[in-house]
């Protein structure tokens, strides 16, 4: 699946959610984490409605050490890095580089990640 995460995509994957789907599915997230609760992904997964789960995206990242995913050998987990093409990396070195020259030349940057206090 891939949905932007709003309000009305909160925990859209739930326990009613995974209860209407198929048994066995295998569910993919690319998007953002919290269109899965997670708690019940690992109650699917381990009830073996789900067959298993790969997630780039997690509801809290990074994964919390003590996260029952990590104890789930049914869910694959990636580091935030499903975007990788060689078109994405283009892209993101572009960006990268128009926001230097924005800086130096005292423009603002348009993709700033925590925006400065005014």
């Amino acid at each position: 699946m891939h949905v932007p995460l709003i309000p009305a995509t909160k925990h859209l994957f739930n326990d009613e959610t995974f209860a209407k789907m198929k048994d066995g599915a295998i569910i993919v997230n690319t998007a953002r984490g919290g269109v899965i609760d997670t708690d019940a992904l690992v109650r699917a997964v381990e009830s073996g409605k789900l067959r298993g789960a790969g997630l780039d995206v997690l509801e809290i990242e990074p994964v919390p050490a003590d996260s029952l995913l990590l104890k789930l050998n049914r869910v694959i987990l990636s580091p935030h890095a499903a975007y990788y093409s060689e078109e994405s990396y283009y892209q993101l070195k572009r960006r990268t580089m128009q926001n230097v020259i924005d800086v130096l030349k005292g423009r603002e940057c348009k993709n700033i990640v925590v925006p400065r206090k005014k």
